[in-house]
């Protein structure tokens, strides 16, 4: 997750034939923090500007990022994309990959409004970065249709599964001592914190 770099690694990586990084980010800034806490969005910038920048130096062939999507980030996702296109060596899309387990964070749970307003913007993204890609990395593009496909194939939100993400983001947040609606304003009028 590119959260460390350790010297003694990145030393061996000049011994292979050439090194492909899959690193799991699953939102950019605050939201990353939010969702993989206590992470650190200063440590993992620094790191990926430095994988950027010593792409060549470090004998690495790609690096690919990896986003699990799920309730907390599908509304974000364009952000990830605005942030890779930034970047002259690492894949400008990221490799999406629907959450399964726990089943009260997948993408299902949410809202008929915020999984229609989801869908628009992974279709946009799509259309946006489609002509910004080399081909060979088009699978990366129709993952959005997978997300898109996955969240909309069951109604678990009428199921009264929405409620148990609620609790358990309540509870993580209190324990915490965040709020969900900094991170992720969309849930505001879903969620309701004391």
């Amino acid at each position: 997750n590119l959260t460390v770099l350790p010297k003694k690694v990145l030393n061996l990586w000049k011994h292979f034939k050439g090194i492909k990084i899959l690193a799991s980010i699953d939102a950019i800034g605050d939201l990353n923090h939010y969702i993989r806490f206590p992470s650190s969005w200063e440590e993992i910038n620094k790191n990926m500007q430095f994988i950027d920048d010593q792409f060549s130096e470090l004998n690495i062939n790609e690096c690919i990022i990896s986003t699990t999507v799920q309730a907390l980030n599908v509304m974000h996702l364009n952000k990830i994309y605005e942030y890779l296109s930034g970047f002259k060596n690492i894949v400008r899309a990221p490799n999406l990959v629907n959450l399964h387990f726990p089943w009260y964070l997948t993408t299902t749970v949410l809202p008929s409004p915020l999984k229609k307003i989801a869908t628009i913007n992974l279709m946009e993204i799509k259309r946006k970065y489609h002509e910004q890609l080399p081909s060979h990395y088009n699978y990366l593009l129709d993952n959005i249709n997978n997300v898109i496909h996955f969240m909309n194939s069951k109604d678990s939100y009428s199921n009264g599964d929405f409620d148990t993400f609620k609790k358990f983001q309540e509870n993580f947040d209190s324990k915490k001592k965040l709020n969900i609606v900094d991170f992720c304003p969309e849930f505001q009028n879903f969620i309701k914190h004391e």
